[in-house]
Protein backbone atom coordinates (compact mmCIF):
# COMPACT_ATOMS: atom_id res chain seq x y z
CA UNK A 1 0.00 0.00 0.00
CA UNK A 2 2.61 2.50 0.62
CA UNK A 3 4.56 1.57 -2.20
CA UNK A 4 1.01 2.12 -4.05
CA UNK A 5 0.82 5.64 -2.61
CA UNK A 6 4.53 6.89 -3.53
CA UNK A 7 3.98 5.99 -6.73
CA UNK A 8 0.62 8.19 -7.15
CA UNK A 9 2.42 10.78 -5.11
CA UNK A 10 5.47 11.04 -7.63
CA UNK A 11 2.93 10.74 -10.80
CA UNK A 12 0.93 13.49 -9.75
CA UNK A 13 3.91 15.39 -8.48
CA UNK A 14 5.19 15.27 -12.12
CA UNK A 15 1.75 16.46 -13.45
CA UNK A 16 1.15 18.68 -10.99
CA UNK A 17 4.57 20.61 -12.33
CA UNK A 18 3.61 20.23 -15.56
CA UNK A 19 0.03 22.32 -14.86
CA UNK A 20 1.36 25.05 -12.30
CA UNK A 21 3.79 25.95 -15.33
CA UNK A 22 1.37 25.81 -17.73
CA UNK A 23 -0.83 28.30 -15.73
CA UNK A 24 2.27 30.79 -15.16
CA UNK A 25 2.71 31.09 -18.90
CA UNK A 26 -1.40 31.24 -19.65
CA UNK A 27 -1.83 28.03 -21.32
CA UNK A 28 -4.42 26.77 -19.21
CA UNK A 29 -7.11 28.76 -17.89
CA UNK A 30 -6.69 29.83 -14.48
CA UNK A 31 -10.37 28.66 -12.66
CA UNK A 32 -11.01 25.70 -14.29
CA UNK A 33 -14.05 23.93 -13.78
CA UNK A 34 -17.62 22.53 -15.89
CA UNK A 35 -17.31 24.81 -18.84
CA UNK A 36 -13.31 23.99 -19.72
CA UNK A 37 -14.53 20.30 -20.38
CA UNK A 38 -15.56 18.20 -23.20
CA UNK A 39 -19.21 18.86 -23.88
CA UNK A 40 -19.66 14.68 -23.11
CA UNK A 41 -18.59 15.50 -19.44
CA UNK A 42 -20.74 18.87 -18.66
CA UNK A 43 -24.09 17.33 -17.76
CA UNK A 44 -22.66 15.54 -14.70
CA UNK A 45 -19.60 18.22 -13.88
CA UNK A 46 -22.58 21.08 -13.88
CA UNK A 47 -24.60 18.78 -11.81
CA UNK A 48 -21.87 18.07 -9.20
CA UNK A 49 -21.43 22.45 -9.24
CA UNK A 50 -25.06 22.97 -8.52
CA UNK A 51 -25.43 20.36 -5.85
CA UNK A 52 -22.87 22.20 -4.50
CA UNK A 53 -23.99 25.63 -4.80
CA UNK A 54 -27.25 24.88 -3.55
CA UNK A 55 -25.94 23.71 0.26
CA UNK A 56 -23.31 25.73 0.60
CA UNK A 57 -23.05 29.35 1.91
CA UNK A 58 -20.30 32.15 3.18
CA UNK A 59 -18.40 31.32 5.90
CA UNK A 60 -19.15 27.29 5.90
CA UNK A 61 -16.20 24.99 6.75
CA UNK A 62 -15.41 22.87 3.28
CA UNK A 63 -13.26 20.21 2.85
CA UNK A 64 -12.34 18.60 -0.70
CA UNK A 65 -10.01 15.50 -0.47
CA UNK A 66 -8.02 14.46 -4.01
CA UNK A 67 -8.36 17.91 -4.52
CA UNK A 68 -4.86 17.81 -7.33
CA UNK A 69 -3.85 21.05 -9.21
CA UNK A 70 -7.80 22.17 -7.92
CA UNK A 71 -9.77 21.77 -11.55
CA UNK A 72 -12.57 21.50 -9.69
CA UNK A 73 -12.34 23.78 -6.39
CA UNK A 74 -13.50 26.79 -7.82
CA UNK A 75 -17.12 26.34 -7.08
CA UNK A 76 -17.16 25.71 -3.44
CA UNK A 77 -14.55 28.78 -3.24
CA UNK A 78 -16.69 31.36 -5.58
CA UNK A 79 -19.31 31.08 -2.62
CA UNK A 80 -16.82 32.44 0.05
CA UNK A 81 -16.78 29.06 1.82
CA UNK A 82 -13.79 28.69 4.23
CA UNK A 83 -11.89 25.64 1.58
CA UNK A 84 -9.19 23.67 2.39
CA UNK A 85 -7.98 21.67 -0.37
CA UNK A 86 -5.90 18.55 0.56
CA UNK A 87 -4.06 16.10 -1.25
CA UNK A 88 -0.86 13.91 -1.20
CA UNK A 89 0.76 15.34 -3.77
CA UNK A 90 2.84 18.84 -2.62
CA UNK A 91 3.55 19.83 -5.79
CA UNK A 92 -0.60 19.59 -7.19
CA UNK A 93 -1.48 21.62 -4.47
CA UNK A 94 1.14 24.16 -5.05
CA UNK A 95 -0.63 24.13 -8.39
CA UNK A 96 -4.09 24.53 -6.84
CA UNK A 97 -2.72 27.61 -4.59
CA UNK A 98 -1.17 29.29 -7.63
CA UNK A 99 -4.36 28.85 -9.59
CA UNK A 100 -6.57 30.55 -7.05
CA UNK A 101 -3.82 33.00 -5.28
CA UNK A 102 -6.40 35.72 -5.45
CA UNK A 103 -8.55 33.88 -3.60
CA UNK A 104 -8.07 34.59 0.03
CA UNK A 105 -11.10 32.39 1.68
CA UNK A 106 -8.84 28.76 1.13
CA UNK A 107 -5.93 27.00 2.10
CA UNK A 108 -3.97 23.64 0.92
CA UNK A 109 -2.65 20.73 2.90
CA UNK A 110 -1.13 17.69 2.44
CA UNK A 111 -2.91 14.75 3.81
CA UNK A 112 -3.81 11.56 3.06
CA UNK A 113 -7.65 10.72 2.76
CA UNK A 114 -6.88 7.25 4.54
CA UNK A 115 -5.89 9.88 7.72
CA UNK A 116 -7.21 12.73 7.68
CA UNK A 117 -5.72 15.47 10.19
CA UNK A 118 -8.59 17.29 11.43
CA UNK A 119 -10.68 16.91 14.32
CA UNK A 120 -14.28 15.77 14.22
CA UNK A 121 -17.35 17.08 13.04
CA UNK A 122 -15.28 20.25 11.43
CA UNK A 123 -16.60 20.34 8.07
CA UNK A 124 -19.98 21.46 6.78
CA UNK A 125 -19.23 19.75 3.53
CA UNK A 126 -16.62 17.35 1.93
CA UNK A 127 -15.96 17.30 -1.64
CA UNK A 128 -14.36 14.61 -3.55
CA UNK A 129 -14.24 15.16 -7.89
CA UNK A 130 -12.66 11.65 -9.23
CA UNK A 131 -10.47 10.89 -6.50
CA UNK A 132 -12.89 7.66 -4.27
CA UNK A 133 -10.69 5.28 -6.22
CA UNK A 134 -7.53 6.66 -4.73
CA UNK A 135 -7.56 4.91 -1.09
CA UNK A 136 -9.15 2.15 0.83
CA UNK A 137 -13.11 2.55 0.36
CA UNK A 138 -13.89 1.99 3.92
CA UNK A 139 -10.83 3.99 5.77
CA UNK A 140 -11.53 7.26 3.38
CA UNK A 141 -15.31 6.73 4.20
CA UNK A 142 -14.61 6.18 7.81
CA UNK A 143 -12.67 9.08 7.65
CA UNK A 144 -14.98 11.56 5.97
CA UNK A 145 -17.69 11.17 7.87
CA UNK A 146 -15.76 11.36 11.13
CA UNK A 147 -15.47 15.32 9.96
CA UNK A 148 -17.57 16.14 8.77
CA UNK A 149 -20.30 17.89 11.02
CA UNK A 150 -24.05 15.97 11.87
CA UNK A 151 -26.42 16.81 9.31
CA UNK A 152 -23.34 18.53 6.82
CA UNK A 153 -22.96 17.32 3.10
CA UNK A 154 -20.58 14.62 1.34
CA UNK A 155 -20.95 15.52 -2.57
CA UNK A 156 -19.12 13.56 -4.92
CA UNK A 157 -18.85 12.63 -8.54
CA UNK A 158 -17.23 9.59 -9.58
CA UNK A 159 -16.37 6.77 -11.91
CA UNK A 160 -18.52 3.55 -12.19
CA UNK A 161 -16.75 -0.06 -13.19
CA UNK A 162 -19.61 -1.77 -14.61
CA UNK A 163 -19.60 -0.52 -17.97
CA UNK A 164 -17.52 -3.63 -20.07
CA UNK A 165 -17.05 -0.86 -22.35
CA UNK A 166 -15.59 1.36 -19.67
CA UNK A 167 -13.56 -0.53 -18.22
CA UNK A 168 -11.51 -2.04 -21.08
CA UNK A 169 -11.15 1.66 -21.89
CA UNK A 170 -9.78 1.87 -18.10
CA UNK A 171 -7.52 -1.63 -18.75
CA UNK A 172 -6.16 0.00 -21.64
CA UNK A 173 -5.54 2.90 -19.31
CA UNK A 174 -3.23 0.27 -17.35
CA UNK A 175 -1.11 -1.27 -20.06
CA UNK A 176 -0.52 2.23 -21.52
CA UNK A 177 0.75 3.33 -17.76
CA UNK A 178 -1.41 6.23 -17.20
CA UNK A 179 -3.27 4.15 -14.36
CA UNK A 180 -2.28 1.87 -11.23
CA UNK A 181 -3.78 -1.95 -11.13
CA UNK A 182 -4.96 -0.58 -7.82
CA UNK A 183 -7.06 2.38 -8.84
CA UNK A 184 -8.21 0.34 -11.49
CA UNK A 185 -9.39 -1.77 -9.01
CA UNK A 186 -11.44 0.54 -7.02
CA UNK A 187 -12.91 2.17 -9.34
CA UNK A 188 -16.57 2.59 -7.40
CA UNK A 189 -19.32 0.03 -8.03
CA UNK A 190 -23.16 -0.17 -6.78
CA UNK A 191 -21.78 -1.45 -3.67
CA UNK A 192 -19.71 1.10 -2.45
CA UNK A 193 -22.52 3.99 -3.58
CA UNK A 194 -24.96 1.90 -0.85
CA UNK A 195 -22.20 1.79 1.84
CA UNK A 196 -22.25 5.79 1.50
CA UNK A 197 -26.15 5.94 2.22
CA UNK A 198 -25.72 4.00 5.69
CA UNK A 199 -24.80 7.09 7.07
CA UNK A 200 -27.55 9.33 5.91
CA UNK A 201 -30.03 10.23 4.10
CA UNK A 202 -28.68 10.68 0.39
CA UNK A 203 -29.20 10.23 -3.51
CA UNK A 204 -27.44 9.39 -6.36
CA UNK A 205 -27.47 10.34 -10.21
CA UNK A 206 -25.64 8.46 -13.56
CA UNK A 207 -24.52 9.98 -16.19
CA UNK A 208 -22.49 9.25 -19.58
CA UNK A 209 -24.64 6.09 -20.24
CA UNK A 210 -23.43 6.41 -24.09
CA UNK A 211 -20.23 8.67 -24.25
CA UNK A 212 -18.57 6.44 -25.79
CA UNK A 213 -21.36 7.27 -28.65
CA UNK A 214 -20.99 11.03 -27.91
CA UNK A 215 -17.26 10.78 -28.83
CA UNK A 216 -18.45 9.70 -32.06
CA UNK A 217 -21.01 11.93 -32.93
CA UNK A 218 -18.79 14.64 -32.09
CA UNK A 219 -17.21 14.54 -35.18
CA UNK A 220 -20.51 14.84 -37.18
CA UNK A 221 -22.61 17.70 -35.03
CA UNK A 222 -22.13 20.52 -32.74
CA UNK A 223 -21.40 20.33 -28.92
CA UNK A 224 -24.47 21.91 -27.78
CA UNK A 225 -26.12 19.03 -29.70
CA UNK A 226 -24.25 16.92 -27.94
CA UNK A 227 -25.05 18.32 -24.78
CA UNK A 228 -28.74 18.44 -25.06
CA UNK A 229 -28.68 14.51 -26.09
CA UNK A 230 -26.49 13.27 -23.73
CA UNK A 231 -28.64 14.91 -21.08
CA UNK A 232 -31.82 13.19 -22.59
CA UNK A 233 -29.75 9.75 -22.58
CA UNK A 234 -29.02 10.36 -18.88
CA UNK A 235 -32.55 11.32 -17.88
CA UNK A 236 -34.46 8.47 -19.47
CA UNK A 237 -31.84 5.50 -20.11
CA UNK A 238 -29.16 6.30 -17.42
CA UNK A 239 -28.36 2.90 -14.59
CA UNK A 240 -25.53 1.65 -13.08
CA UNK A 241 -24.86 -0.69 -15.42
CA UNK A 242 -24.19 1.41 -18.42
CA UNK A 243 -23.28 5.04 -17.13
CA UNK A 244 -20.15 5.74 -17.05
CA UNK A 245 -19.74 7.71 -14.02
CA UNK A 246 -21.97 9.18 -11.10
CA UNK A 247 -22.61 11.79 -8.64
CA UNK A 248 -23.85 11.25 -4.92
CA UNK A 249 -24.90 13.70 -2.31
CA UNK A 250 -25.21 12.11 1.32
CA UNK A 251 -26.61 14.44 4.65
CA UNK A 252 -24.78 12.76 7.57
CA UNK A 253 -27.42 10.89 10.26
CA UNK A 254 -26.63 8.94 12.85
CA UNK A 255 -24.16 6.45 12.12
CA UNK A 256 -25.85 2.69 12.34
Amino acid sequence: MKRFKELERKRYDKRGEIILSNLKKKHIPLKNNSDNLPFILHNQYKFYEKLILDNLESGMDVLEIGSGTGEFSGTAISTGALVTLTDISEKSLEAAKYRFRKKKNFKVMVADMEKLPFKENKFDMVLSAGSLSYGNHEKVREEIFKVLKPNGYFICIDSLDHNPIYKINRLIHYLNGNRSWETISRIPKIKLIKDYKKFGLGNHYYFGSFIWLMNLLQKFISGKKIVKISEFIDRYFANHLTSFNFVMIIKKGSLK
